[in-house]
């Protein structure tokens, strides 16, 4: 465990690289963490594991990847206690995304694709999170599961960068942010979805707690 003000920093300083297991011989580990940051070189390796990668912070971005990041079947956990910070920078693939936080919003920040593995999902159990520069990939309509929790808020398109938990403290997208594609949608009833971009988009024929469509120009 790592403080929610401090970061884990996976990198070289030499031409060596480095890595860091989370299942090193048959254990699995959980990381628990402010920031992380794959920096060149390095490598996070939860490719043979089912542990829970949790990021604490609450500014800044919560997972730098420049380096290497095998998701395996982990299950990386937004936890924010406060702020506004981006989830992403460096598009990055992973098994299981929860956001379970108490921040402002959580904007997604760099493309995310949920992998096409049986148990795949995209759980938002509290908080708001923003699908704010590009779509999210689901891992298709064959497997995995989107689920929006009583009281918890998907935004598509909001304001990049947003500070708002409606997702629109600025211009919001001018393309064509959707839901993503998923096997099984379970959107509470008193969960919230809001489309927001600035662009022809279709809806998404699941059953909707409650529905906003508030694009904003200026």
């Amino acid at each position: 465990t790592v403080a929610s003000g401090k970061t884990t920093t996976i990198t070289r300083t030499s031409p060596a690289t480095s890595a860091l297991d989370l299942r090193p011989i048959s254990t699995d580990y959980n990381l628990s963490t402010g920031l992380l940051n794959i920096a060149t070189s390095g490598t996070l390796d939860a490719g043979s594991s089912a542990s829970t990668i949790t990021l604490t912070g609450t500014s800044g971005t919560l997972f730098t990847k420049v380096g290497t990041f095998t998701q395996g079947t982990s299950n990386v956990t937004v936890t924010s206690g406060s702020g506004s910070p981006t989830f992403l920078s460096g598009a990055t693939t992973f098994h299981k995304l929860t956001i379970n936080s108490a921040a402002t919003v959580i904007n997604m920040g760099s493309a995310v694709t949920i992998n096409n593995a049986a148990g795949a999902a995209l759980d938002i159990q509290a908080g708001v999170f923003n699908i704010d520069t590009t779509n999210l990939v689901g891992p298709g309509t064959g497997i995995g599961t989107l689920t929006i929790a009583s009281g918890a808020t998907l935004c598509l398109g909001g304001t990049t960068a947003a500070t708002t938990a409606t997702c629109d403290s600025g211009i919001t997208q001018p393309a064509n942010i959707g839901i993503p594609d998923f096997l099984t949608y379970t959107f509470n009833t008193a969960s919230t979805v809001r489309y927001l971009s600035d662009a022809t988009t279709g809806l998404a024929s699941v059953v909707y707690g409650n529905l906003y469509l508030v694009p904003k120009l200026t």
